[in-house]
C-alpha cells in the first residue's frame, strides 16, 4: 500500500490554489508551480505550546521547510526547554522559519496563512495585499458561530481540516467557492501500522 508524506497533500493543494490565481500565459496554459518561487507567511497567534492550531502547523513544518520559503509568524521566541521535546527536524524547521520571521516579501509572490479564527484575520487593502491570503481555522460546534461568515471575506480561501467543518462553513453562509478541506498532516513512518504490530 501506498502512502502521501506528510505534506503531499498539502502541497497538492496549495499548488492547485496557486494555479487557480496565477494568470494563464499567451497559449492559455497554466504555468508549472515551483513553491520556491514563493514566500509563505504562516501567521499563527498561539504561543508555542501544544493547542491544537499548533500541532497542525507542527504537522507540516518539517517538511514544508523543505520545498518552500516559509517563515513562521505570531508564535513569539520558543523557548529552548520546550524546542528539545520536539524531533529534531520539527525543532530546527521551527527555529528555522520564526528566524525569517517578517523579511521582505515581493506581495505578487507572497502566500499568507492566517491560522487563527477568521475575525482575527487581517483584511488587507489591495496595494498590500499578498496574492494569495488563506484563512486556516476550526470550531468544535455544529453551528457557525456569529460573524464568522462575514469575516470570511477577509481572505481568498478558507481551509479546514474535516469534510464536517466544512459542512459547517457552508450551512454557515460561507460561499462555497472559498472553502477547502485540508486535512491535518500524519507522519506514516511514525504511525505506521507496522510499528503497532
Amino acid at each position: 500500500q501506498n502512502t502521501c508524506s506528510r505534506t503531499e497533500i498539502y502541497i497538492a493543494i496549495l499548488c492547485c490554489a496557486l494555479t487557480a490565481v496565477n494568470a494563464q500565459d499567451v497559449d492559455g496554459r497554466i504555468e508549472q508551480i515551483d513553491l520556491h518561487d514563493y514566500s509563505i507567511e504562516w501567521m499563527l497567534p498561539v504561543g508555542c505550546d501544544y493547542s491544537g492550531f499548533f500541532v497542525e502547523l507542527l504537522g507540516y513544518l518539517a517538511e514544508l521547510a523543505n520545498v518552500t520559503n516559509l517563515s513562521v509568524t505570531g508564535l513569539g521566541k520558543c523557548k529552548d526547554e520546550f524546542l528539545k521535546g520536539l524531533s529534531e527536524s520539527e525543532s530546527r524547521a521551527l527555529t528555522h522559519a520564526q528566524a525569517a520571521g517578517r523579511l521582505p516579501v515581493n506581495l505578487s509572490r507572497h502566500i499568507l496563512i492566517q491560522h487563527s479564527p477568521p475575525c482575527t484575520w487581517k483584511k488587507f487593502p489591495k496595494r498590500k495585499k499578498p496574492m494569495l491570503v488563506i484563512g486556516r481555522t476550526m470550531t468544535e460546534s455544529s453551528l457557525l458561530p456569529v460573524g464568522w461568515a462575514d469575516c470570511t471575506d477577509r481572505v481568498d480561501q478558507v481551509w479546514v481540516p474535516t469534510h464536517f467543518h466544512a459542512r459547517v462553513m457552508l450551512q454557515g453562509g460561507v460561499p462555497a467557492h472559498k472553502v477547502a478541506t485540508v486535512p491535518e498532516a500524519v507522519d506514516p513512518a511514525f504511525f505506521s501500522p507496522a510499528l503497532a504490530a
